[in-house]
């Protein structure tokens, strides 16, 4: 986080404080720290965010979960926020490697797991190659990248059609190391007003945490290694099974309910027992517009 930035916004350590009883703590595993968020008791939920944003994207949820009787563990992935970034590794199955090293080295033995776009991605590879640690699991407008990921549209053909455009501009390289430079906050409010029904749902500090993590040192290279291992992450899906975890899909009615028949679409290839509930009235960042409906769904399923 630039000097500037660490002033303009509050510590991890205060925001989680502002949530209630969450403590925010940093972990240290194979050299490689995490920043987690943890509060509640009760079973483990594990809450991995999305880019371009942080562990607070869960804000809204987080303190109902945790009523709901739950341990709530939010994380930031590696590179995000006060997560180190990495020499390389950025494919899911190495990030999941991570989340479940932080799950491991707390005491848990199992765990159900949510994760919102790329954090779902993560969640997926960490029940397919951790399903001895993973209950069940929830993803969040993404399951795992495959094949049909290339044939997302370069340009869309209407307003309202699916345009993930941030993809092809990290997976050029050196593009967005070269573009993204100096304040992000007039990007971090380019995507989320793109991507979100009501974009006051986002305040004002929200946006300055995600621009101020997201011009972290590192931070920029980090999103761009996610987006650039998606051929590697589509290669280590085809050595797995469907996974046998319950598991709910929630979509956003974006693009026209295209990401909800995608998510289904999906989960009927990579899962046993997967099912998907479209949360109306929203966009992408549905845990900031629709947090209640969203709490409801997840602990409907959970419990």
């Amino acid at each position: 986080m630039s000097e500037s930035a660490h002033h303009l916004t509050p510590s991890d350590q205060d925001l989680a404080a502002s949530l209630g009883a969450f403590t925010s703590r940093l972990a240290v595993h194979r050299h490689v720290r995490l920043r987690y968020v943890i509060g509640g008791e009760g079973p483990l939920l594990v809450l991995l965010p999305s880019w371009p944003e942080t562990w607070w994207t869960f804000r809204k949820v987080m303190p109902a979960l945790a009523a709901a009787r739950r341990t709530v563990l939010a994380v930031d992935l590696p590179g995000m926020g006060a997560s180190d970034p990495l020499r390389g590794g950025y494919d899911r199955k190495a990030m999941a490697a991570r989340i479940r090293d932080l799950v491991v080295g707390l005491g848990y033995r199992k765990a159900d797991v949510a994760g919102h776009g790329i954090g779902a991605q993560v969640a997926f590879s960490l029940a397919a190659n951790s399903g001895d640690l993973v209950d069940r699991v929830v993803l969040m407008e993404s399951a795992h990248p495959d094949e049909e990921l290339y044939t997302l549209p370069l340009v869309p053909r209407r307003e309202v059609d699916l345009h993930p455009w941030w993809v092809a501009l990290h997976w050029v390289p050196d593009l967005a190391e070269t573009v993204l430079r100096g304040p992000m906050r007039p990007f971090v409010d380019l995507v989320l007003d793109a991507e979100l029904v009501d974009p006051t749902n986002v305040a004002d500090l929200d946006r300055e945490v995600y621009a101020a993590a997201l011009q972290s040192p590192g931070a920029v290279s980090a999103a761009a290694g996610w987006f650039r291992s998606l051929a590697t992450d589509i290669r280590d899906l085809e050595g797995y099974d469907q996974i046998p975890h319950p598991t709910l899909g929630l979509a956003s009615w974006a693009g026209d309910g295209t990401v909800s028949r995608r998510l289904k679409s999906a989960l009927a290839r990579q899962t046993r027992d997967g099912s998907v509930v479209t949360i109306p009235d929203s966009g992408h960042f549905f845990p900031e517009e629709r947090p209640r409906l969203v709490v409801a769904e997840m602990l409907n399923f959970l419990e």
